[in-house]
């Protein structure tokens, strides 16, 4: 809520103090730049914590669904928010492991 509610009151007191003579208009017009900075640096911090935060469940959600995966266990129903079809019953392992290894690069986070 810090996001929305410091940037107003800033804002709302630049308003205020304006209307009743106590700043000039200049202090006013850099409060209000100062309310829009503001809620710019607050937005983009929520917004990183939102994707670290994104990237750890989608690790923990894919994590179960790439270890089945690798060992040829995976339903239809575990691949399918991957958009991958199974392996062959017939392929070598050392592939299946390499194939699942570089899955698993595609989807994990570029940090």
């Amino acid at each position: 809520m810090r996001i929305v509610w410091e940037p107003v009151f800033l804002l709302l007191l630049s308003v205020i103090l304006q209307d009743l003579f106590i700043i000039q208009s200049w202090l006013a017009l850099y409060l209000k730049f100062a309310a829009l900075a503001l809620f710019m640096k607050s937005f983009i911090a929520w917004f990183r914590n939102y994707e670290f935060s994104r990237d750890v469940l989608d690790i923990a959600i894919a994590g179960p669904a790439m270890a089945k995966f690798v060992d040829n266990r995976a339903t239809e129903e575990d691949l399918a928010p991957f958009h991958i079809a199974s392996f062959p019953a017939t392929l070598d392992p050392e592939i299946r492991l390499a194939a699942a290894k570089q899955i698993a690069r595609t989807y994990s986070p570029e940090k």
